[in-house]
């Protein structure tokens, strides 16, 4: 008995791959020459030489197939695992990769999702459940331990707000400048974060 069945099975999985990495490739051109308003199921089938019903199948509408594009082409940051001496120093290495992220998707993409999110039901809703999302709670999780150790700050539960807020600080300034200039992420760090883990 020969592999031909596992070398066929394994074949049609290097095709499916390559498929969906043209559907995601066609999304992305599309979404960057057009915007989010003219992207449609059949202008994707169309760019990525597939039909319709292939799309249908696996993603319900043109916004859960939109987020999953993003999320293909913008995969969550890396952060650093080591050591980096001090508190201060951790987090700024942690913002870091942060502020590459936030702006690893070019401008006229998310301008066209930030509008089309205002006002369009299924991406409002797709949003809430598939948008890629940075969880910082583990890395965070990570930087409080070794500072616990070194005696920078106390061993107290950190409430869910302040895990997220170094996240949610740099979305803001992304928004006003891209990338996040290198001394706004120590301003935020010198001036926000450090003094909110370390009082009293």
């Amino acid at each position: 008995m020969t592999d031909s069945t596992d070398d066929d099975a394994a074949s049609g999985r290097r095709r499916g791959l390559a498929l969906e990495q043209a559907i995601y490739d066609a999304v992305w051109e599309l979404l960057a020459e057009s915007g989010y308003d003219q992207l449609s199921m059949a202008a994707v089938a169309k760019r990525a030489h597939t039909g319709k019903p292939v799309l249908y199948r696996r993603w319900a509408n043109r916004a859960e197939l939109a987020l999953a594009a993003l999320r293909n082409k913008v995969p969550p940051p890396e952060f650093p695992q080591g050591d980096q001496g001090d508190l201060r120093s951790d987090l700024i290495a942690l913002l870091r990769p942060l502020a590459d992220w936030l702006v690893a998707t070019p401008p006229e993409i998310v301008r066209s999702l930030r509008t089309a999110i205002l006002s369009d039901p299924e991406l409002i809703g797709a949003t809430q459940s598939r948008m890629p999302q940075v969880d910082l709670g583990p890395a965070m999780a990570e930087v409080m331990t070794r500072a616990v150790a070194r005696g920078e700050v106390s061993g107290r539960p950190l409430p869910p707000r302040v895990v997220q807020l170094p996240a949610q600080l740099m979305r803001i300034e992304s928004q006003r400048a891209m990338p996040v200039p290198d001394h706004v992420v120590v301003e935020i760090v010198d001036q926000i974060i450090v003094p909110i883990l370390t009082a009293p």
